[in-house]
């Protein structure tokens, strides 16, 4: 039996780019402008993290706490201009995550089945200085694999987890896969589907109140695609009788 804890702390500057720092002016479409902001001033960012890890036989359990906290942070803002939109950056009030997460696993189980689930949620406060927004996003992954002889099954799922930043949420894409592989001599043939429940999706929101928005993206395309796969394995250089020495082929120039 094993148990670990560690804790660590981390502090750093961040300084605005030279497109973020061009007042240009450029049009984004018919209705939204977009310009940077010379006035931005560099940030600090600090980080907190505190991992918990307890093992013994064909268990583990991992916990993981972060604090993420960035006063000043360079984040979008959205005004009104004439008649459009003009999208700039400045340095807002301050940006903070707090997330938690649990990761537990266990095998090989009789030398044939591993399992794995990771599980968590994030909370994200987004104060500006004419805007105040807070989300709260929950996000998992597992994952089964089983082998037998020369067989191995192997399935996966995540879903579509969301944060924030500045007015913006966007979502990290979501995942699932299930495949099947049988191994003889020194070849291997697998199928793999992706997506067998469910189609590939991601959403963007915007929360301005003079832009807000909403886009939804599926791709059918992926939906139930199948993969085949056969790899054979080569073995290069030669060995002695004995096995226990290898020799590469060189060519003397």
């Amino acid at each position: 039996e094993t148990s670990k804890l560690r804790l660590k702390v981390s502090v750093k500057n961040a300084s605005p780019g030279n497109s973020d720092l061009d007042v240009t002016i450029h049009f984004v479409d018919s209705l939204q402008l977009k310009r940077g902001n010379a006035g931005l001033e560099s940030y600090m960012r600090y980080n907190a993290q505190l991992n918990y890890e307890w093992q013994k036989g064909i268990f583990y359990i991992g916990l993981k706490g972060t604090y993420d906290y960035e006063p000043d942070r360079i984040m979008e803002e959205k005004s009104l201009y004439e008649d459009k939109v003009m999208q700039t950056l400045d340095n807002q009030k301050e940006w903070k995550r707090i997330r938690g997460m649990a990761t537990v696993k266990a095998g090989p189980v009789l030398d044939m089945l591993q399992m794995s689930f990771t599980g968590g949620v994030a909370r994200y406060i987004s104060r500006g200085n004419s805007y105040s927004h807070n989300l709260t996003s929950f996000f998992y992954n597992m994952s089964l694999s089983a082998n037998y002889k020369n067989f191995s099954l192997m399935w996966e799922m995540s879903n579509s987890s969301k944060s924030l930043r500045g007015e913006t949420v966007s979502c990290t894409e979501n995942f699932q896969m299930a495949g099947v592989s049988y191994k003889h001599k020194k070849w291997r043939f697998a199928s793999v589907v992706f997506f067998p429940f469910d189609n590939l999706k991601n959403v963007t929101e915007g929360l301005n109140r003079h832009a807000s928005f909403k886009e939804n993206l599926k791709l059918g395309t992926v939906h139930k695609m199948f993969v085949l796969k056969a790899t054979y394995s080569l073995s290069f250089g030669k060995q002695t009788k004995s096995g226990k020495r290898r020799f590469e082929s060189e060519d003397d120039e």
